[in-house]
């Protein structure tokens, strides 16, 4: 098969992550994959390019822009692509549309979240090409049922397949929690935006600063709320305690120098970010949100609290800090990662999509 991821670019970030990380399990499994950007190429462009991944930019500014789903069927056919693979909402009326057009056999699109749900003329397009799409996978159960409760996609188009990675990288740099107590380090990845809700993180870390003077918290990431965060640090007085680190940073090398991970998010599917942490052999402290709770087991490989509860996060992250067993619990979370969330477990569950759809229509993958 030929395919073509499809997103609005490849800057760095968890979809942008794991649609790189899915084409390179495409192509390790014999098939020809390709990567179209609505506006830029973006960041993590070179990084498709060096594994053989081509990437085509149709550079599109603010507004509709008819002419981007044109420019990107005639792109289709020159490709001679057999499935066009969409990611998220805010992208997908153009892809479906170019698909149509180019009679492309295989149309599918992965919400990776709940972004846009509140975007009424963005949901008007995406429910107006429910007729042109042939499956609409969730990354999480919850995203499935929001969508279902709000009639946003039709019940015969839902698919469940959680996202995977590339686990290698996170394994060769392998974390060692609990290993320099009393130290504790926690920290976190993400955009620092209002729905990683750093604020609570922030106000849960002084209330533990109190109690283990030696933890720290290490923050990488970049966004709106960035300045707001380290002046909500200062402000709490644990500014000499906290850590930002810019999105130049090595992932795995950050992860390796954490002992815990934490999520203090309002709202996720499920996070690349989670699966890269629990790969490296961290445990884990999260908010009860999306697919988390699925993945990374409780009692086993993480803690769990209500979101935007300072108190509770506090609660369960000094039950990490003071649990005897935190590298026990890391070895458990990279085990399930490496079982049931690698890229090529997830590039699998997708191409045997690919193929239900098409023999479904009739409709032989000539490549396949």
């Amino acid at each position: 098969m030929v395919i073509a991821q499809i997103v609005l670019n490849l800057d760095i970030g968890g979809l942008e992550k794991m649609a790189l990380d899915l084409a390179g399990a495409e192509k390790r499994a014999g098939h020809k994959a390709v990567i179209y950007s609505i506006t830029h190429p973006g960041k993590l462009a070179p990084a498709a390019e060096s594994l053989g991944i081509p990437v085509t930019a149709f550079h599109k500014t603010h507004g509709l822009s008819p002419g981007v789903i044109f420019a990107m069927a005639r792109q289709l056919r020159r490709d001679r692509i057999d499935v066009v693979h969409s990611h998220n909402a805010v992208i997908h009326h153009y892809a479906a549309a170019a698909g149509w057009l180019a009679r492309v056999p295989v149309i599918v699109n992965t919400e990776h979240g709940l972004a846009g749900r509140n975007q009424p003329r963005l949901m008007r397009l995406f429910r107006a090409v429910n007729s042109i799409t042939d499956a609409v996978v969730f990354v999480a159960a919850e995203t499935e049922q929001t969508f279902r409760r709000q009639a946003l996609a039709a019940p015969r188009l839902a698919r469940l397949i959680p996202n995977g990675i590339d686990a290698a990288p996170f394994c060769a740099a392998s974390a060692h929690p609990g290993e320099s107590r009393p130290r504790i380090r926690l920290g976190a990845i993400g955009r620092m935006v209002a729905v990683k809700d750093h604020a609570t993180l922030l106000r849960a870390f002084q209330t533990l600063a109190a109690e283990h003077p030696a933890a720290e918290l290490h923050i990488l990431g970049y966004g709106e709320l960035r300045d707001a965060t380290l002046v909500l640090a200062r402000s709490l007085g644990i500014s000499g305690r906290v850590f930002v680190h810019g999105p130049e940073t090595s992932v795995p090398q950050f992860l390796s120098s954490l002992d815990i991970f934490v999520i203090s998010s309002l709202s996720e599917a499920l996070p690349i970010s989670l699966l890269e942490a629990m790969a490296a052999g961290l445990p884990v402290v999260s908010t009860r949100v999306g697919g988390v709770p699925d993945v990374a087991v409780e009692g086993q490989a993480a803690w769990f609290c209500p979101p935007g509860d300072a108190d509770a996060l506090a609660s369960v992250l000094h039950s990490a800090c003071v649990a005897p067993d935190l590298a026990l619990r890391g070895a458990r979370a990279r085990e399930i990662v490496l079982r049931d969330y690698s890229a090529d477990v997830m590039a699998r569950r997708y191409l045997d999509l690919f193929v239900e759809i098409a023999l479904n229509k009739r409709h032989p993958l000539e490549r396949h």
